[in-house]
């Protein structure tokens, strides 16, 4: 793209607040529409993405896949395309997303960047490319339906899955099933999340139910989904507050 090309993708990206800020390659930067401290949640997810795969996969980012589901504006898709990968593909139910993110990608010149407009809710595992590295932020905790969710992107993984999500307190023990001397034990919890008023906001659910899932029941699900191992990653000490306390994680699924 000519200087002049990528000074007018500037201009288009500057005439509008967005939910991450950008450093475009002129040196200056978008403005965000969220308060300064809550964006601090942006650079600790960024720390926490990169501290599980650098060391995965330096020197081999080139022969390295990625698949960003809910992308939204392309923040971390286009991170993940400057490292070097391959090929970066970032997925958005909505619209508007998938403009603002490509726009994003034309400022930067990636040409290993792409977005298309895909609703987790029908996504076909069967008829979808696999991915190397599956990228999953601030997505199921918006769902009505998760597990549908994390199969999705169990059967999408080749090497490690990353999900961050906002997380709420589990309930552990025995529960009756058809019987009082028939028991199952209570593996995680989803709690009902009441979004209708909201989803008109470009961070919310779209259908207005969700289902935001314990940290146990996240990590059985993956465990069950094929993941041969499956950890929580550490934060940075001076992280954003809500992953700092461990009300919202970044789990890791590796497939060995």
């Amino acid at each position: 793209m000519s200087a002049l090309a990528t000074e007018s993708v500037e201009e288009k990206i500057l005439s509008r607040k967005w939910f991450y800020e950008f450093k475009l390659p002129s040196g200056r930067k978008t403005e965000m529409y969220i308060p300064r401290a809550m964006a601090e949640i942006h650079d600790t997810r960024l720390s926490m993405l990169f501290s599980v795969l650098d060391p995965m996969f330096e020197g081999r980012w080139q022969e390295t896949s990625c698949l960003d589901i809910a992308s939204h504006e392309g923040f971390f898709a286009s991170r993940m395309a400057a490292r070097g990968c391959r090929e970066v593909l970032g997925l958005d139910a909505r619209p508007e997303h998938v403009t603002h993110a490509t726009w994003i990608k034309e400022a930067y010149g990636y040409n290993n960047l792409s977005f298309q407009v895909a609703d987790v809710r029908t996504i076909n595992a069967e008829t979808s490319t696999p991915a190397d590295i599956v990228v999953m932020f601030g997505l199921i905790y918006h769902l009505e339906n998760p597990v549908q969710a994390l199969h999705l992107a169990a059967k999408l993984t080749k090497k490690v899955c990353l999900v961050e999500t906002q997380v709420t307190p589990n309930i552990s023990g025995m529960a009756d099933w058809g019987a009082c001397h028939a028991k199952k034990e209570m593996l995680g919890t989803f709690t009902i999340i009441d979004e209708m008023a909201e989803t008109d906001r470009p961070e919310a659910s779209v259908s207005g139910i969700s289902l935001c899932p314990s940290k146990e029941a996240v990590m059985w699900l993956m465990r069950r989904f094929g993941f041969s191992r499956v950890e929580v990653v550490a934060p940075p000490l001076l992280g954003y507050e809500q992953l700092v306390s461990g009300n919202r994680i970044i789990v890791a699924g590796y497939k060995d």
